[in-house]
């Protein structure tokens, strides 16, 4: 007796838009733990693309319930960020946040263990786009990045450059020449010994570079944009009305004083806070800024308190005899007199 073919369900393949943070976050650890979730039943298949997530299931599966049980473990995930770094911020007196090339940043996070029991920093926090961030007293944070500049030297990381003419430009026309002969190259220590000022470093160049033309290399502007330091701390919702002032006259004038960029990020509000960013030439301009805006908001905060105990003192309203009209014959006074 022949059975009867069975029916072969064929998988569908359906694409799911999504975000660039979306996508960030489905491939760090913790995504790719919730993309394996689905996976090792066989319940879903995944790829993913440059704007969307290709899911490949079976007719019965819906890839509505897949989509949304992706977006809640990135919720998740993101809180858990949320609440870590403002924890860090709270515990920490200094902060230093660097935007790095991805080769920059897996480097970083290779060595992380060996940086954080050398430098004594409190945490580091790695992005996947390249963002990383450590909290601790200043002087562990300058050397963690003392620390991270002689670590590119020392295994020849480079930042991904565009080698396309119109992005690079050299003032007055400066020619590079290459080196004859290997002596002519600098030694990747040299530069960084001794020194666990970050303030003072640029953007590490490649390994190698010659030491005949760093005054000429010291010139050039990739992009027409120079490295600047950022620095991020938490300051009360309640306080972005006076550092802002009328008109953004009080966050002009600290960033006129400090020569900083601040920026308030106040969509970001979180647990009544929301994060201040500063952007300055070095950690230095970073620390007086943030220095300025505590100091401001704790000056400006006494005052809003004595204005306030001054407002709900109790009112004395004093109650005046009503007029009396034009018409009305006054009363003489009643001569009791003999």
């Amino acid at each position: 007796m022949i059975s009867p073919p069975m029916s072969v369900r064929t998988p569908l393949t359906e694409c799911v838009p999504a975000s660039k943070e979306f996508l960030r976050f489905l491939k760090e650890k913790e995504g790719c733990k919730a993309l394996s979730s689905f996976e090792d039943t066989g319940c879903a298949g995944f790829h993913l693309e440059e704007n969307c997530i290709a899911i490949t299931t079976e007719e019965s599966t819906s890839v509505l319930s897949i989509e949304n049980s992706l977006k809640r473990s990135w919720h998740d995930f993101d809180m858990k960020k949320a609440m870590r770094v403002s924890l860090l911020n709270q515990l920490c007196a200094h902060s230093q946040t660097v935007q790095y090339s991805v080769n920059q940043a897996a480097l970083i996070a290779f060595f992380k263990h060996l940086l954080l029991r050398e430098s004594g920093v409190a945490d580091l926090i790695i992005e996947s786009n390249g963002a990383v961030s450590w909290f601790g007293p200043i002087e562990s944070v300058n050397h963690a990045r003392s620390m991270i500049e002689r670590m590119f030297q020392q295994f020849s990381v480079v930042e991904e450059l565009s080698l396309e003419p119109e992005n690079v430009r050299l003032r007055n026309n400066s020619h590079l020449d290459a080196p004859e002969s290997p002596s002519a190259w600098q030694d990747p220590f040299s530069r960084y010994y001794g020194t666990a000022e970050p303030q003072t470093l640029e953007r590490a160049p490649s390994l190698g570079s010659p030491t005949e033309t760093t005054n000429d290399v010291s010139q050039v502007r990739i992009g027409g944009t120079r490295r600047k330091e950022r620095l991020m701390f938490m300051v009360r919702s309640s306080d972005a009305p006076r550092l802002i002032g009328t008109r953004g006259v009080n966050k002009k004038r600290i960033e006129d004083a400090t020569g900083c960029s601040i920026t308030l990020h106040t969509e970001s509000k979180k647990d009544g806070e929301f994060p201040v960013e500063i952007i300055g030439q070095n950690t230095r301009h970073c620390e007086t800024a943030k220095s300025h805006i505590e100091s401001f908001l704790s000056n400006s905060g006494s005052s809003v308190e004595e204005e306030k105990k001054f407002r709900e003192r109790p009112k004395v309203h004093l109650v005046f005899s009503p007029k009396k009209t034009p018409g009305t014959p006054r009363k003489e006074k009643e001569d009791h007199s003999l």
